[in-house]
């Protein structure tokens, strides 16, 4: 049974932050702000995660941010707080689908209410699960699945090379059985041979080029969220910049205002530095990316190079 519902929010001042919590308070707004960054971390669009604290686990859905893709209301958090011997994974499904009211209340202000009313139908099991709900918040990534059939595509003509290899290990080892009427001499037999082992060559690369290009996929995946992160974050701090400049631009020359003007200051040459420097990072994380999108083409020059790989030999039909 859950031990409790929170709503977190998010400002650019702030970070993550503590609205509510039903029934009672159980995190501290350092854990908010765990739950919060590891959202943010992981997935800008609407994502359902599961985490482990020091007390509790932690079942947490996420809306979206306001510079990518978002459900009703961006940038907010619904945290249901669990014992530790409760399986977070179980509210995958019925989190998110519950948390839409949740978000619909809060321009209303009647979130309060309304969390409590969510909190008793996940307790007793009254929130209905559709498919067609769950599409909406999590549409199906196709970008994602085209790499993956690209790599099975390629495992499958790894799998025909090794039954080549295969059906001519048979011819060699039958000794003593006529031999078919293409091959005539022991010559032919010897450069059987030969070929059998460049083939066996060949499908060790090819496999090798598999697992690399599979490791590298991920890898790039990584890159561009963090890439997407880094860019949204420098986004926000750019129109807190100019929020900044505007009050400085509206502020009267007067004495009483003078601090004021310099901590303003202060803030938008800290946050002139942070951007430049998130530049850097994001430049050399692109670089990366650059450097891992060749994968694309490593992948299409295996995949060629099976093609010409699998001529026909003029002795020995394949």
């Amino acid at each position: 049974m859950p031990i409790g519902l929170a709503l977190i929010g998010w400002t650019n001042k702030t970070g993550f932050y503590s609205m509510y919590q039903y029934p009672n308070t159980v995190i501290t707004e350092e854990e908010v702000m765990r739950i919060g960054s590891v959202h943010r971390m992981r997935y800008l669009e609407p994502s359902f995660i599961t985490l482990n604290l020091k007390k509790f686990k932690v079942a947490s859905f996420y809306s979206g941010m306001k510079t990518s893709r978002w459900v009703v209301e961006p940038n907010y958090v619904i945290s249901l707080i669990l014992d530790l011997s409760e399986n977070a994974e179980a509210y995958s499904e019925i989190l998110p689908i519950a948390s839409l009211k949740i978000l619909e209340s809060i321009k209303t202000g009647f979130y309060q209410n309304v969390m409590a009313g969510v909190y008793e139908d996940i307790n007793l099991g009254r929130v209905i699960v559709k498919k067609e709900i769950l599409q909406k918040i999590f549409p199906p990534k196709v970008e994602e699945k085209l790499d993956i059939n690209k790599l099975k595509e390629l495992q499958e003509k790894v799998q025909e090379q090794e039954g080549i290899i295969k059906m001519l290990q048979g011819l060699l080892e039958k000794k003593d059985a006529p031999l078919p009427d293409n091959i005539k001499n022991l010559a032919e037999i010897d450069m059987l041979k030969t070929r059998l082992k460049m083939k066996d060559e060949e499908i060790v690369g090819l496999k090798k080029k598999v697992s690399e290009a599979e490791m590298k996929v991920s890898r790039i995946s990584l890159l561009e969220a963090r890439v997407r992160t880094l860019t949204a974050d420098i986004k926000e701090k750019n129109d807190y910049i100019k929020e900044l400049k505007q009050k400085l631009s509206e502020v009267q020359p007067v004495s009483t205002d003078i601090s004021k003007n310099a901590l303003e200051s202060d803030q938008i040459s800290r946050f002139n530095q942070i951007i430049n420097e998130q530049n850097t990072l994001i430049q050399q994380l692109k670089n990366q990316i650059e450097s891992g999108e060749t994968e694309k083409a490593m992948i299409a020059s295996i995949t060629e190079g099976i093609d010409a790989k699998k001529g026909h030999s003029k002795y020995i039909g394949l």
